[in-house]
């Protein structure tokens, strides 16, 4: 997905036999990601992994954060720096990473241990079954709509590098913090509005979902204090994997 990129991204892309979008006009992070969502699952795609295009990824970890959905252990997952390792040191963004985790994890009810991080995994029709609208934040957004919706989410160990190109469009730490902060308790809000009166899931779960089946967590995370109910479900089809760059 290339969202209006001025380099050689398309050229590149293309030249190592993948499917480029090339959207000329730049329309933000938001809009690519929700057209490249949307191309996946139109062209058959079972699973797609989206990953920024800074250089704060590890394109090599992707096979470790897509493993528990292709396996059936989980609808989405997620990498995680607190579970991993980071080499950012800004200890304002790093109180705020651990804030906003425990902010999710009250909320939802699961415990999230990083609710921004890049590298992400899911089944392709999970992007089609919850509400995106915001133009930034969309890692949040979408977690948020997710956990909401009752899919089975897990976290892997993964690494956050420091970032290798361009400067983040988010602000400063204040402006990050506030709008980050609107994201994450608006999107719950709004996503508990669209619930079923009275049936305590979401309007848009998954209709074959067994009652209380809710997530799924990797064996290394069961000791932690919001433990997910219900079995895994088995994985179906075979991997085909879509990758969506965008600058979160």
């Amino acid at each position: 997905m290339s969202d209006g990129s001025k380099d050689g991204t398309v050229a590149e892309a293309s030249a190592h036999g993948a499917l480029v979008c090339d959207v000329p006009v730049n329309r933000g992070q938001g809009a690519a990601l929700r057209l490249g969502y949307r191309l996946a699952r139109e062209g058959g795609a079972q699973y797609i992994v989206t990953t920024d295009a800074d250089g704060q990824y590890n394109p090599a970890e992707m096979d470790a954060v897509l493993g528990p959905v292709v396996a059936g252990q989980a609808d989405f997952a997620t990498g995680s720096r607190k579970l991993g390792s980071q080499e950012t040191n800004d200890p304002v963004r790093r109180l705020g990473t651990w804030v906003f985790a425990v902010s999710i994890s009250l909320l939802t009810g699961q415990r999230i241990t990083d609710s921004s991080f890049g590298l992400r995994a899911m089944r392709a029709e999970v992007t089609g079954a919850v509400r995106l609208e915001q133009p930034q934040y969309q890692s949040s957004e979408l977690l948020i709509a997710v956990l909401t919706h009752g899919f089975r989410v897990v976290e892997v160990p993964a690494t956050i590098h420091k970032r290798k190109v361009g400067e983040s469009k988010k602000g400063h730490n204040a402006i990050y913090g506030l709008k980050y902060a609107g994201v994450v308790f608006g999107t719950w809000w709004r996503e508990r509005q669209r619930r079923v009166p009275g049936s305590g899931r979401a309007a848009s779960s998954r209709a074959d979902r067994r009652p209380g089946e809710r997530s799924a967590a990797l064996p290394a995370q069961a000791e932690e204090p919001f433990p997910p109910a219900g079995d895994p479900a088995a994985a179906k089809g075979s991997e085909a994997t879509t990758p969506s760059p965008a600058v979160d």
